[in-house]
């Protein structure tokens, strides 16, 4: 980040921001989200159903990937091109159908426990990005666009040793069940509207913030949510290794067990708070390091941060609803929460400018943990308070 604000200007680095919101867009469209039901189904079918599963889903991914691209391309050519060219469209393309494959890779490796090779694997995906973005920004000068190639090579080099693992672990044959594969798309077509109205709350603010404000707003506002997305990006860490283990114990689904899963809700939100505080305190001094013209971000942190503080709650009772396998109420959420957040966006941005984002962000991610925990909790009957022994 500190090379990011060094060598590119709030403009750039508000163009990464949109670069990564359209291929947000896209990557909950591959496939139909198909592989999303990979995370149950380690645990609810057998070794072979499951090959085979994974082989369909993987098929069925390839075969669809050039229509989706084809209507996306078309569909917002017109929108995004004045300001991206048709080689960055391109690039979304590449990015989306290649980190959609790597997802699955990632998704084994969580649900089957396989930490180190987890760990390695995100080590060296970072150390690529990394090496290549300074080779590109710093040495060879090409701007904000090296940001997006050492993401490329990164995913494509990840992307080798995916299909290794998919081989090696003979996950992938040519065996096609159609039954399994409308199961899983079943599943995953909620997490489609899902998926795409995280990523409209997620980024919308930019779209108004340079609507309303300017791109080098949209860099401030940029360089301010990344610090508070740390807070998410906690809780995503955790939750991917805590996975397995809050299926696994959904299993027994016995009072006992469903208390556990609230004492770690209770342990994450309160993490989550004191990372909050901490942040807010050390990051002054991590801008010290950046460009001077990036300073106005700061303006942020706190606000972005507290609602990542009320999104790591949603993530948490999330769960129930992915082992119950009605995500359909997760869509139903989502879709009130993105109503919401255009609307909050939309009159807060014009009255505050990009701290009105802020505003919409932290009201929105409030309604969407409060109802998603609400329901969850009258639904799946999880004790909200230890009552004897349980």
């Amino acid at each position: 980040m500190p090379l990011l604000t060094k060598y590119l200007s709030p403009a750039d680095y508000g163009l990464i921001r949109l670069f990564n919101i359209y291929t947000s867009l896209l990557i909950p469209l591959i496939g139909l989200s198909a592989n999303e039901f990979l995370r149950v189904a380690i645990h609810k079918l057998n070794k072979l159903e499951l090959q085979t599963l994974f082989s369909s889903q993987f098929y069925w991914t390839i075969i669809t990937f050039p229509i989706l691209f084809i209507f996306f391309y078309f569909s917002l050519n017109q929108l995004i091109n004045h300001e991206f060219s048709t080689i960055n469209i391109f690039q979304i393309g590449i990015l989306t159908i290649i980190s959609s494959i790597n997802s699955s890779y990632l998704i084994f490796l969580i649900q089957k426990k396989q930490v180190k090779r987890y760990v390695f694997t995100m080590f060296l995906k970072i150390i690529i990005e990394i090496l290549f973005t300074v080779v590109l920004i710093s040495i060879v000068e090409i701007g904000w666009e090296g940001r997006i190639y050492s993401w490329i090579a990164a995913e494509t080099i990840i992307l080798f040793i995916s299909l290794q693992y998919f081989f090696k672990s003979k996950l992938l044959s040519f065996s096609v069940n159609i039954n399994l594969l409308k199961r899983a798309i079943t599943f995953s077509i909620p997490l489609i509207i899902h998926g795409l109205g995280r990523v409209i709350i997620d980024q919308s603010d930019l779209v108004f913030i340079e609507k309303f404000s300017s791109l080098n707003d949209v860099g401030l506002y940029s360089i301010g949510y990344q610090f508070g997305n740390l807070i998410c990006i906690f809780c995503v860490i955790f939750q991917q290794f805590y996975s397995p283990y809050f299926f696994e114990n959904m299993k027994l689904a016995t009072n006992k067990t469903k208390w556990q899963s609230m004492k770690v809700n209770y342990i994450i939100i309160l993490v989550s708070i004191v990372l909050v505080l901490i942040l807010n305190l050390i990051s002054p001094l991590i801008f010290q390091w950046f460009n001077t013209d990036y300073m106005g971000g700061l303006n942020y942190i706190a606000w972005i941060a507290i609602s990542f503080v009320m999104y790591n709650g949603y993530q948490m009772f999330s769960l129930y609803f992915h082992y119950n396998e009605d995500t359909r109420y997760l869509t139903m959420f989502t879709m009130v929460a993105v109503i919401l957040n255009l609307i909050l966006n939309y009159y807060l941005v014009k009255k505050f400018n990009a701290l009105g984002a802020a505003y919409a962000t932290i009201i929105t991610y409030s309604f969407y943990f409060l109802i998603t925990a609400f329901t969850a909790i009258k639904k799946y009957n999880i004790p909200v308070f230890k009552k004897g022994d349980l």
